[in-house]
């Protein structure tokens, strides 16, 4: 018996793998048409893995206000992505 955490998904296909590759390009686009205050905050918060507190201590902000241009930048993404 193998828990299904440890089985390996299926290998992706190759169209799979292009509409994967397609569809970060065009987040990667997209997160380059936000402005650079927003660019930082989504940085900070999914890759640097900081929470609301420290990026708004980091930028000079309450952590308020990280969270209202983290949720003002995600938004804005949607709307580039439609």
């Amino acid at each position: 018996f193998v828990p299904a955490g440890f089985i390996p998904p299926e290998p992706l296909t190759p169209e799979a793998l292009l509409e994967k590759s397609q569809w970060r390009g065009r987040l990667l686009k997209a997160i380059s048409e936000l402005p650079p205050r927003e660019r930082k905050v989504l940085r900070l918060y999914y890759f640097a893995e900081m929470t609301n507190e420290e990026i708004g201590i980091l930028l000079g902000v309450s952590y308020t206000r990280a969270s209202q241009l983290r949720t003002k930048a995600i938004r804005r993404l949607r709307v580039l992505l439609g």
